[in-house]
Parts: structure tokens; C-alpha cells; sequence
């Protein structure tokens, strides 16, 4: 395989692919100006032509070129410049995990606040909604008595009812 790569912004409004020294025909003829190169880990040459992909520059890739052949391209009325380079190399297939190790960890934090989020809500309103109970030393303390002297009263009012 040849591969061939330009870092030119005209690159990727490339039109068509040729060689140079012969008028017989074209290596690439792009099917529509609308349509985005596609991605080079996801497209394959075919065999006897060339293929224009991305891979965050345009890449050339061709099989089969016979010696002699100087590739040129054309985007519109531009001249591409293209410089011989080595293929590009598909993504590694490490990659998806590596952004998963990110992105899951990531999804996990979100639900715990959202889980802690409800869980507080519902505490709150419990508490809100709930009539509040004093034990008699939270009773003592909110009126500022001694517990003791409102046992002893409480006691008193006992007995005497009892003696009545």
C-alpha cells in the first residue's frame, strides 16, 4: 500500500485524485461535495484504486500503484499538495476502555448525589410533617424549670388527688 497525507485546509474539499502522467482516468472521484470524508479506521481501499479518508488530517491510501505514478489532487480549482507518509494506523482498540474507565466512574457519582439528593428530601419532609414529642427534660429545659421541682409537683398533684 502507498500512502500519502495533506495538512492543507483544501484537503478536505478534495474533488478528485489522478496521476499525473496519465490522462486515462482518475484514482478517486469523490461522489459528492456534501458528504464528509470518511473516517480511515472505518474504510478499507479498494484494490486496484485509492481511497481519501480522515484521521484528523486527509490521507491518501492506494493498492496497487504501478511505479511511475505521481499522484496529484484537486479540490475544485485548488491544487492539493500531497507528501508520501506512512498509513494511518486504525484506532487502537484500548480506547473505548480507556474512555469507559472515565466515563463509568463519572455515571456512578452522578446517581449517588441523585440518590442522596431524594433520600435528604424525604428526610426533610418527614421531619417537617412529623408533630414534634418533648421528653420531659426537653420540656424542663424549653421553660427553664428545675425536672426535679415539676416531678415533685407532678407527685404532689398525684397524692393529692389520691386524698380527695
Amino acid at each position: 500500500m502507498d500512502c500519502f497525507r495533506s495538512d492543507g485546509p483544501a484537503a478536505q474539499r478534495a474533488s478528485v485524485l489522478y496521476d499525473y502522467n496519465n490522462d486515462d482516468g482518475n484514482l478517486w472521484t469523490r461522489t459528492s461535495q456534501d458528504a464528509p470524508l470518511p473516517l480511515c479506521s472505518s474504510s478499507h481501499p479498494p484494490d486496484s484504486s485509492c481511497l481519501v479518508c480522515l484521521n484528523q488530517t486527509v490521507f491518501v491510501v492506494c493498492r496497487n500503484l504501478t511505479k511511475g505514478v505521481k499522484v496529484m489532487m484537486e479540490a475544485g480549482t485548488d491544487q492539493v499538495l500531497l507528501s508520501k507518509s506512512e498509513c494511518p494506523e486504525p484506532p487502537s482498540v484500548d480506547a473505548p476502555q480507556s474512555q469507559l474507565a472515565v466515563i463509568i466512574p463519572s455515571i456512578l457519582l452522578i446517581l449517588i448525589i441523585i440518590i442522596g439528593g431524594v433520600f435528604c428530601r424525604k428526610r426533610c419532609r418527614k421531619r417537617r410533617n412529623k408533630p414534634q414529642t418533648h421528653t420531659e427534660e426537653e420540656s424542663s429545659t424549653m421553660t427553664n424549670e428545675d425536672p426535679m421541682k415539676q416531678t415533685e409537683i407532678f407527685s404532689t398533684f398525684k397524692v393529692g388527688e389520691i386524698e380527695s
